[in-house]
């Protein structure tokens, strides 16, 4: 007994330790991912012009939103897979090829489908060049397996080159940017960041992990990985489509300053909000283990991660609603009364979303992926109707209460969700003692 008392505590120390690690990682990484933008975002917006830098946050946005087609929830079905069978090496290759092999199935037809759009609609013409370079992102996105390196826990590796290469990248926009007419280099900078990452990581989880891609594009397979993944599509598509939507449908109906002044507002909202993520990756793993293998541990747990996620939401919502008049003047060089409004209401929008997501982890991790997707759902539909009614009369403005409505109709299912399984899951308990007791 107190062997095993001894490899559990060994083993609990390890956990403890992986999962830290594994969370500076991830910080070091999302944070590469928001403070090298950050620092490009200024100078981009006052060289473009927000005309022209709307017509970069509009291109971005459009592959983000494509790009939820190609990763088709794989970012929680795959890592879950993975972090359940992370000591069975022949199991991860299966998983991969399975997964790779369905991803560039969905990347053709997706980059097949954009082309056509972009011939046919007039949107696109003018800067068609601007939107066929942004189709990298899709490429590199696909290419990047961050599903693969967040199961198996090792997320060190993709750190370092990331970060290199953002640098890089970061340098290259400063040297080279410098009139509205470098909108095209902007744009393939931008892509490079998304499409290096991906390319270094294929070799990396070819050449250091030594896990072998073989393509298979047999129907039943990329039928069996689609129906599998097919509720956290769903709940992603509806995340998207109030995230990315919103850039997507100023870029169609309105102006380019509208659709850049809201870019502006969602980029710094988005800055705020990527404080949460790796928290949020690093635990989920470390969730559905504990789900599947002691209940009364991972309840447990939940209490002290909801804290810290309401404490880490507050703070990051207050330095951005009280600090958006500074913040708006260090990135337009003007103290502009309608973004200093948008980053207000973005500041409420940032607490709503960081909840949002760490109680999305904790209900996939309870396996209740169609619960979570009937709530974005209903939000995608809220958010539908408000933007009909508040855009038709406060343009930018009203896009973004439309977005806050969408994200309190999520914060309210997703409590609702929790609270009402973990009050099953008690009556269950309850049931079974009671029979045993008879």
């Amino acid at each position: 007994m107190i062997v095993n008392k001894g490899n559990k505590g060994i083993t609990m120390n390890f956990l403890k330790n992986k999962l830290f690690k594994n969370i500076m990682s991830l910080i070091v990484l999302q944070g590469s991912n928001y403070i090298f933008p950050l620092l490009t975002f200024p100078f981009l917006v006052q060289n473009l012009s927000e005309g022209g830098y709307g017509v970069i946050v509009f291109a971005i946005a459009l592959m983000q939103f494509c790009c939820v087609f190609v990763d088709y929830g794989y970012n929680i079905t795959a890592t879950k897979d993975i972090s359940i069978h992370k000591n069975n090496f022949s199991k991860i290759n299966e998983i991969y090829n399975n997964v790779m092999s369905t991803k560039i199935a969905l990347s053709l037809l997706v980059i097949s489908i954009l082309l056509v759009i972009f011939n046919l609609f007039s949107n696109f013409k003018d800067y068609k060049v601007v939107f066929i370079i942004s189709l990298l992102i899709l490429i590199g996105n696909l290419l990047f397996p961050i599903w693969l390196f967040q199961g198996l826990e090792e997320m060190k590796y993709i750190t370092y080159f990331n970060i290199l290469i953002k640098l890089v990248v970061t340098g290259l926009i400063f040297i080279f940017i410098r009139e509205e007419n470098d909108i095209y280099l902007a744009i393939l900078f931008q892509s490079f960041s998304y499409l290096l990452p991906g390319v270094v990581a294929l070799f990396f989880v070819h050449l250091k992990m030594k896990f072998k891609l073989k393509i298979n594009f047999s129907w039943s397979s990329i039928r069996r990985e689609i129906n599998r993944g097919k509720h956290i599509f769903l709940t992603n598509l509806w995340i998207n489509f109030y995230s990315q939507g919103p850039l997507i449908i100023l870029g169609f109906f309105a102006t380019a300053t509208a659709t850049g002044y809201f870019g502006i507002g969602q980029k710094l909202m988005g800055a705020f909000y990527g404080l949460s993520l790796p928290f949020s990756q690093a635990i989920y793993p470390y969730l559905c283990n504990l789900f599947e293998n002691n209940k009364v541990a991972f309840r447990k747990k939940l209490k002290s991660i909801v804290f810290l996620f309401l404490i880490l939401s507050l703070l990051s919502a207050g330095l951005l609603f009280f600090g958006a008049d500074f913040i708006t003047k260090f990135v337009t060089d003007e103290s502009n009364p309608k973004i200093i409004i948008l980053v207000k209401i973005f500041s409420v929008i940032v607490f709503l979303a960081m909840m949002n997501t760490i109680f999305a982890r904790i209900s996939y991790s309870m396996n209740m992926k169609s619960r979570v997707n009937r709530g974005y759902s209903i939000a995608a539909v809220t958010f539908l109707i408000s933007t009909i009614i508040m855009t038709n009369f406060l343009v930018e403005v009203g896009m973004a209460l439309s977005l806050l409505v969408a994200e309190l109709t999520v914060l309210f299912n997703n409590i609702y969700n929790i609270r009402s399984s973990l009050k099953f899951q008690d009556l269950k308990q309850q049931n079974e003692r009671t029979r045993i007791s008879i």
